[in-house]
């Protein structure tokens, strides 16, 4: 379009080998007498159009105001050759009075038949012929990308996810080592030739060397003893009111309820992340007056903080490899009879991706940080946000966990973390009350070989309830972000760069690359799922467009290229990342799953 600004003139304009598909306008020029200048000079050569309302507009009337201006502008020279235009539509060819006529040279000009042709004081050479045709000219447009929002592996594929595959792999992201472990080998799936080194029964006299009425007693022994001899604690049935804390460098340690079932021995604590050091030491202090250095240590790290956070508010933290559970329930039981009620949140300072869910504070009932091989068989996990942590030590690098025959439940982000971990015939359930309910926070590396396996799985859920629950299968955890690349901001002169913090000052925020690779790899296999889960999208964006939190849903490298790709952290570019992976990374998948 040339126009409607020609006031400075407009001249030598070449317009050729150009095709144009469902436009409003085509060929066009356009002013007034309130603009002026002379046009000319212009040549359109072999020029196909097709579908356009209007293939062929030269006004000097456009949008003419009431009061004529004195400002007239002239078209001359203007000269079309071999234009074609195969669908019908308006033709104008307007000058703005007979002393001013538009002068056009038409050569092999065609138009379709039924088009509306208006002349008027046009000073025209040659005329417009029928038949137009140049359809061989178009290209057909390149089919939409339509991403499957329950993308599915294919049965090689899904074989790369067999437990024993999976959890071979450990050490530096992208550089993991082959440790071979099948953990469904293990004594402690069978219950066969565990001894007891240890007991513990709140209700029977303890002797502070074998015999103990706390776990955490127990477990003080055991690093005290040292050694790399595995220790068997068998637990009484009862209820253990109690924080479990099993330090790096204690020998493998295994906790072993010796009820009937998971339900008769219940290691249960309240703490969630607000709660204050102050609390925490009221609360919990007298437990760890005689613990082991090591175990000491770690109460230490929590006694003086001005809130726990969520690292700090774990029932049970284990920090040791080769820790293992049977047969018992651990609980973070803070505001599961719904006493504490709290205010809603609203944009930003919301946890999920409604904008307006009511706060449950997290607080996590297992935390395994950083340790390896950790293990566990029909054990009950009982939280609401947060439930199970499993995190690295410092990201770079992953460690590997066993979950089998397990039921694991909570309402937002229950199982979440950033190392490899295997959930293997397990139940999985989630539970209402909120707009939105979600299974998984994965944030793995985008290097890590796998990130949450989850195999024969029932997944469950409450029916949606009053709130109208969404229940998800998973979102992404963007880990440690304060700014966002994805999507709209609505802040006057944000920018979000690639920078060594992650960072916001309004309007300007900064992100690193490592937490941009924090992608989250989720995959669920030969899963029932019940009714109540997302069907169409169950895997959800982290936080919602327009807030400083989003990420949408990443299902495998591809996106992540494709999301990033001509920006200011172009992987290949600004990342040095290099070209991309081929075939493409899998980041979240399903395999032969049903709905119940």
């Amino acid at each position: 379009s040339i126009g409607s600004e020609t006031n400075g003139g407009v001249h030598n304009v070449l317009v050729d080998d150009l095709t144009m598909d469902g436009t409003t306008s085509g060929l066009r020029i356009k002013s007034n007498d309130t603009r002026g200048g002379r046009v000319d000079g212009i040549v359109y050569r072999d020029v196909c159009l097709r579908g356009i309302r209007s293939p062929i507009e030269i006004t000097t009337h456009y949008e003419q105001p009431a009061q004529p201006g004195g400002l007239i502008p002239e078209y001359a020279g203007i000269r079309m050759e071999r234009v074609r235009s195969t669908t019908p539509g308006r033709i104008l060819l307007q000058g703005y009075d007979a002393a001013h006529p538009v002068v056009l040279d038409l050569r092999d000009v065609a138009i379709a038949a039924g088009s509306d042709v208006k002349q008027e004081h046009a000073r025209v050479r040659g005329t417009f012929s029928a038949g137009a045709d140049c359809t061989d000219r178009f290209r057909p447009f390149p089919e939409p990308v339509v991403r499957n929002p329950r993308p599915q592996l294919t049965a090689e594929q899904a074989r790369a996810y067999d437990y024993r595959t999976v959890l071979q792999y450990v050490g530096p992201v992208g550089s993991e080592r082959v440790d071979p472990w099948d953990p469904l080998a293990d004594p402690l799936v069978t219950n066969a030739g565990l001894k007891a080194d240890y007991t513990v029964d709140a209700r029977a006299p303890a002797d502070g060397t074998t015999r103990f009425a706390t776990v955490q007693a127990a477990v003080s022994q055991a690093v005290t003893a040292g050694g790399k001899r595995r220790i068997v604690i068998g637990i009484a049935p009862g209820t253990y009111r109690e924080l479990v804390y099993v330090p790096p460098g204690a020998p493998p340690v295994t906790l072993i309820g010796t009820g009937a079932d998971p339900q008769a021995v219940r290691i249960g604590a309240a703490l969630d992340a607000s709660t204050t050091g102050e609390t925490y030491r009221a609360r919990h202090a007298a437990q760890f007056e005689h613990a082991a250095p090591a175990v000491r240590a770690m109460y230490d790290t929590l006694k003086d903080l001005p809130a726990l956070q969520t690292t700090g508010s774990a029932t049970v933290w284990v920090r040791a490899d080769g820790f293992q559970a049977r047969n018992l329930t651990i609980e973070n039981a803070y505001n599961r009879d719904g006493a504490v009620s709290h205010a809603e949140c609203k944009g930003d300072n919301c946890p999920d991706t409604t904008g307006g869910s009511r706060v449950h504070h997290q607080a996590v009932a297992l935390r395994v940080d950083g340790a390896d091989k950790a293990q566990f068989e029909r054990v009950h996990l009982l939280g609401l946000q947060d439930t199970l942590f499993l995190g690295s030590q410092d990201g770079s690098a992953t460690v590997r966990s066993f979950f089998h025959a397990t039921h694991i439940e909570g309402d937002v982000d229950f199982i979440f973390g950033d190392t490899i971990a295997v959930f293997k015939d397990c139940d999985v359930h989630a539970i209402g009350g909120r707009t939105a309910s979600y299974v998984a926070a994965p944030d793995t590396n985008r290097r890590a070989k796998y990130g949450f396996v989850f195999d024969g799985c029932r997944f469950t859920s409450d029916a949606p309830g009053p709130a109208g629950t969404q229940f998800y299968f998973a979102r992404q955890w963007f880990h440690n972000e304060r700014c966002t690349p994805y999507g709209f901001i609505p802040v006057d002169g944000y920018t979000c760069r690639l920078g060594d913090v992650d960072v916001y000052r309004a309007p300007d925020g900064t992100i690193r690359k490592r937490t941009l690779e924090t992608v989250g790899k989720a995959v669920i296999l030969r899963a029932r799922i019940g009714p109540h889960f997302e069907k169409t999208t169950p895997w959800s964006e982290w936080n919602r467009n327009g807030t400083l939190a989003h990420r949408p849903a990443q299902y495998g490298s591809d996106d992540y290229w494709n999301n990033l790709a001509g920006t200011k952290f172009d992987p290949a570019g600004a990342l040095g990342d290099g070209p991309r992976p081929v075939p493409a990374d899998v980041y979240l998948g399903e395999y032969d799953n049903t709905i119940e």
